[in-house]
């Protein structure tokens, strides 16, 4: 599996990196403290023909729900997993809330 990494310092990407190699991921690119991020992971998704982004929370690439959720489609639309260590690795998945009603 093709990956990218995105961390906010370089002992988060190390941290990221090892977790990849460990599941025998190949890292295409690591980027840290990126300030177009967005744009810039839309340019792997769109050019690097990669399955995931691994990152370590979804607030690393943005605050604003909208943003993160234009985002996230996009993703999925290249049939691109975004993968969180807050979620245990596991894709960011894009539900709508139930209004906590649990339907």
């Amino acid at each position: 599996m093709d990956v990218v990494i995105y961390a906010k310092s370089s002992k988060a990407a190390d941290m990221i990196e090892a977790f990849a190699k460990e599941k025998e991921m190949q890292v295409i690119d690591t980027i840290i403290n990126e300030d177009n991020l967005i744009e810039k992971l839309k340019w792997f998704i769109e050019r690097e023909r990669i399955q995931a982004v691994l990152i370590n929370s979804s607030l690393e690439i943005t605050t604003n729900k909208k943003e993160l959720r234009d985002f996230l489609e996009f993703a999925a639309n290249h049939n691109v997993s975004v993968n969180s260590k807050e979620y245990n690795w596991m894709p960011i998945r894009i539900e709508p809330w139930d209004g906590g009603i649990g339907c």
